[in-house]
């Protein structure tokens, strides 16, 4: 999945569990959702516009949520296995190392890796829908 639906998760279990164990299953929320397999929304550009355009909502929402702190927390634990796992790849060319991109790192056991393969396919439009959704949820939830 997209950075916007990782951050929202590990952004509502942070707020919810604001403790050391709410980091860590924000973390493997990541690799939850890598069961979820998106579709490309557009070309770098276009993703880039709409995953930036998402963040930037969110982060107004959790702001005057009163739970900055918290769900950015959540957000960057969430998103930590592409944090560092795309940079490496990009950058430097290396190998995924996390489970869920089917590396040989976290989360596995006797060749089972947890978040891969993929079990769910999504379509573009799908994809978009989890996107904003997911999104929309948040916003919804830091008002109420």
């Amino acid at each position: 999945m997209y950075s916007s639906v990782h951050g929202t998760t590990g952004a509502a279990i942070m707020v919810i569990a604001p403790n050391p164990i709410g980091a860590f299953a924000a973390f493997v929320s990541h690799f939850i959702w890598d069961y979820v397999g998106e579709r490309s929304i557009g070309n770098t550009l276009k993703s880039s516009i709409i995953e930036g355009s998402l963040l930037l909502v969110f982060l107004i929402a959790s702001a005057l949520s009163g739970n900055f702190w918290l769900a950015l927390a959540g957000w960057i634990m969430a998103n930590l296995p592409d944090l560092i796992d795309k940079p490496m790849k990009w950058f430097f060319g290396k190998k995924s190392w996390f489970s869920c991109h089917n590396g040989s790192g976290l989360f596995q056991y006797k060749g089972h890796k947890l978040g891969w393969p993929v079990k769910y396919k999504l379509t573009k439009n799908q994809t978009l829908a989890f996107n904003i959704g997911s999104t929309l949820l948040w916003v919804v939830w830091c008002f109420i």
